[in-house]
């Protein structure tokens, strides 16, 4: 659903879990989910679901997985909170969050990734954390 609110406009999403929603510069597998594009950036929130993606960014787990949202800001920093079971997590980001080179997870530095990466995995420990791609 497209709710449209004073100065913005978010997309709240329902399904199956079963199907793949695609519309447009959405994808979407899942229960729910909440897409909130803003000029300094875009959240995006899976509630239950396993992928939700909306112009060339996307963010994946397995469908037990629990909560978990990432903000990709326009200036490229890439932040995120989850809440749920130890579970794989992948983001892939367009050109603006490519070179990204580190996770910070509860701000310990957990992993490095190669020059120019635009895919990032990763493993979260079960529990609510916060993360953060720079």
């Amino acid at each position: 659903a497209r709710v449209e609110l004073p100065g913005r406009v978010d997309y709240v999403l329902a399904g199956d879990g079963k199907q793949e929603i695609r519309e447009g510069v959405l994808r979407f597998l899942g229960q729910g989910a909440l897409v909130q594009p803003r000029p300094e950036g875009t959240r995006l929130t899976l509630f239950a679901g396993r992928l939700l993606a909306w112009e060339g960014l996307e963010l994946e787990q397995p469908l037990s997985g629990g909560l978990i949202q990432a903000f990709f800001a326009q200036d490229g920093q890439l932040t995120g909170e989850c809440d749920g079971l130890a579970r794989t997590v992948t983001l892939r980001a367009s050109a603006a969050f490519r070179g990204k080179k580190a996770l910070y997870l509860d701000g310990q530095l957990m992993t490095r990734f190669p020059d120019n990466a635009g895919h990032y995995a990763f493993e979260l420990p079960a529990g609510k954390h916060r993360f953060q791609i720079k």
